[in-house]
């Protein structure tokens, strides 16, 4: 299964919030002068203004470390500041400090909780930190004070994406692309979800979409995925040709061809595509299941074992090659084996161990009925 990073989506341009209000601060000093009398603030007010003015000129240029020097003085000069901590948050990102930016954000959001934005893009910088239960509560924030933020439903959505919560990454980009029909980023991340879904119909329907858009690597995997599903061989195999002169060096479309010539039990091509991905990533458990699978196909068990047993040696918790395993194990009329992937299949995925007992006391057992 791939993970293909989606594109995720800015939501506010740091230029429409750099000159808000500037905050007052409180226990302001006056001085008297022959000609005018001033305070504290307002002196601190006028500087931190100008240095706003500066990093957004800056900003807007693409000089990004010109106006992150200048945010910073801002910052320095009066903290309290929602605009600084804010602007400062999305430069940082802008040059890929992760962990300054959530510094920054976290302080603005203590300034204004009522910011959706300074939400959403706190959000986004957890999740570039890879901090993804929390860049979901971030978000979460932010659509509770505006839900009509397409941006913030289409990285909600990758977030729920890539930590397979896969209906709620559903949810999130529909919601996405009917608040904003001509976004993209949501009909790819449809794409995905669908075909992870197994829910091949409307997984075609939007991967040819975003194909229509912009066609990629990513795209044209899933739409093959999902010809897969749906017993489209020969669809399946022309996309992942092109999918491999995209990018010779993934591993996973290698596989796929491999599956797709098998079930047409074309194992002679299914074999060489298997061995190909394995040259690519020796270490891919999904690559030695494969390769198990067409070994059992061509009938050769001892090849099939051994490359389930490799499978199993990277992923100890998979339940389908432990299963395959013990298949293999029962044609080899290896009944030990079998059944010592049952009794661990009955820990790890109850279901499929109901399945592997009859397969291994098929006519063996009266069961009562009654």
């Amino acid at each position: 299964m791939s993970k293909w990073v989606l594109s995720l989506v800015f939501l506010l341009s740091v230029i429409e919030i750099a000159t808000a209000q500037i905050q007052k601060s409180p226990n302001n000093r006056v001085y008297v002068d022959d000609d005018y009398q001033y305070t504290e603030t307002v002196r601190r007010t006028r500087s931190v203004n100008a240095h706003l003015e500066n990093g957004t000129k800056f900003y807007k240029s693409g000089d990004y470390k010109s106006a992150l020097e200048a945010f910073r003085s801002a910052v320095t000069l009066d903290p309290s500041v929602f605009v600084s901590q804010f602007n400062l948050g999305v430069t940082h990102l802008h040059l890929s400090d992760t962990k300054s930016a959530i510094n920054c954000l976290q302080q603005a959001v203590t300034i204004d909780r009522a910011s959706a934005s300074a939400w959403h893009f706190l959000g986004f910088a957890l999740y570039q930190a890879g901090h993804n239960a929390e860049a979901i509560k971030s978000y979460k924030r932010a659509l509770e004070i505006d839900r009509e933020l397409a941006a913030t439903w289409n990285n909600l959505g990758q977030v729920y994406l890539e930590t397979e919560k896969l209906d709620d990454a559903q949810v999130a980009f529909s919601k996405a692309l009917d608040l904003k029909p001509d976004l993209s980023e949501p009909v790819n991340g449809l794409c995905i979800t669908y075909a992870r879904l197994k829910k091949s119909e409307e997984a075609v329907s939007f991967c040819a979409k975003s194909r229509r858009v912009a066609p990629s690597l990513m795209n044209a995997y899933y739409l093959a995925w999902s010809y897969l599903d749906l017993k489209k061989f020969p669809d399946a195999i022309a996309l992942l040709n092109e999918c491999v002169r995209l990018d010779p060096q993934k591993p996973i479309v290698y596989t796929a061809l491999a599956e797709a010539y098998y079930h047409q039990q074309r194992y002679k091509e299914a074999l060489s595509y298997a061995q190909k991905a394995l040259q690519i990533s020796p270490d891919s458990q999904t690559g030695l299941a494969v390769l198990g699978h067409i070994y059992f196909g061509m009938k050769k068990m001892k090849d099939a074992k051994k490359m389930f047993e490799k499978a199993l040696s990277v992923e100890p918790e998979s339940p389908v090659s432990r299963y395959n395993l013990a298949m293999t194990c029962l044609a080899l009329n290896q009944r030990d084996c079998a059944r010592e992937q049952y009794a661990i299949l009955k820990t790890i995925e109850p279901g499929l161990s109901v399945q592997l007992f009859d397969q291994i006391y098929k006519g063996k057992i009266i069961r009562l009925m009654k």
